[in-house]
């Protein structure tokens, strides 16, 4: 005879599936308002802030930036909870999105993130900057900024572009060591300038090496290629600003995975002044 099986009541049932049912992981805050020491702070680092620019940013902050819950679990996940840090959002009324300071605090310009359309970025910021004023990028930028105050740059009495190539590329993999941001976000390209990169590697990094740039010391030249900029004319007339430091993220990589060593140690280690750091990664595009 078979055996009958308990009926259940109802909510009993419904009581089990709830119990299922999992709420998605919530953000904690990370990104604070400042206070009135903070606010102290800030201005002894930037001077006072204009009123007016003030009223007006905030009003477009709370009216226009996007929810921060991914961006905080992408920094809780990026910060050790040891570090002692800090974040607070606030208005940084110039070109300057993250600003660092002794302590661990790090002021986040909120106001820079309102999106590549936001009419008051027309006439302040070129458009190849305008397109990284973004929230996507905010996460990046803050720990970059992090990294950076952990590891300052420490070259030699001439550095080459070589050893600025490293730092900077050891920066930017160490700031994203633990958010894995697509290439595009982590550089500030758009989409277009990315493939252009991907697919003009061989040609970019064999003219650097046929005009003698790697080892060069001429400063002017190194901010040419490796700071914000319409194109990167001196590799190529079609080549993106910053098309150098696509260049330096991979050959950062190209030695991590060749010695398994992290990006962090170029900087702790400050590999970022050896030439033998380039020869062990093998990076040789083709």
């Amino acid at each position: 005879m078979p055996r009958k099986l308990p009926i259940y009541p109802l909510f009993l049932l419904l009581m089990l599936l709830l119990g299922c049912k999992k709420e998605p992981p919530t953000a904690p805050q990370l990104i604070l308002p400042p206070d009135e020491e903070a606010m102290t702070e800030l201005t002894s680092i930037i001077g006072p802030l204009s009123p007016y620019a003030d009223s007006l940013f905030s009003a477009d902050v709370k009216r226009l930036l996007p929810p921060l819950d991914s961006v905080e679990l992408e920094l809780g996940r990026a910060l050790d909870p040891e570090s002692g840090v800090t974040l607070y959002g606030v208005i940084i009324p110039y070109r300057q999105s993250v600003i660092t300071a002794p302590g661990g605090h790090i002021y986040i310009g909120l106001n820079h993130y309102l999106g590549q359309d936001y009419p008051g970025y027309k006439g302040a910021f070129p458009s190849y900057l305008r397109h990284r004023k973004t929230i996507e990028r905010l996460p990046i930028e803050v720990m970059q900024a992090r990294m950076a105050s952990l590891f300052p740059a420490e070259f030699g009495a001439s550095p080459t572009l070589l050893n600025r190539m490293l730092y900077e590329g050891a920066l930017l993999e160490s700031a994203n060591e633990r958010m894995q941001a697509p290439d595009s976000t982590l550089l500030g390209f758009t989409a277009e300038e990315l493939q252009w990169c991907m697919e003009n590697e061989a040609n970019l990094w064999k003219t650097m090496l046929s005009r003698d740039m790697l080892y060069t010391t001429d400063s002017q030249l190194s901010e040419r290629l490796l700071l914000p900029a319409a194109n990167s004319n001196l590799l190529s007339g079609n080549a993106p600003g910053q098309a150098a430091l696509f260049l330096a993220v991979k050959i950062v990589r190209a030695y991590c995975k060749k010695t398994g060593d992290s990006p962090r140690a170029i900087l702790e280690n400050k590999l970022y002044n050896d030439n033998q750091t380039l020869i062990k990664s093998e990076y040789a595009p083709v």
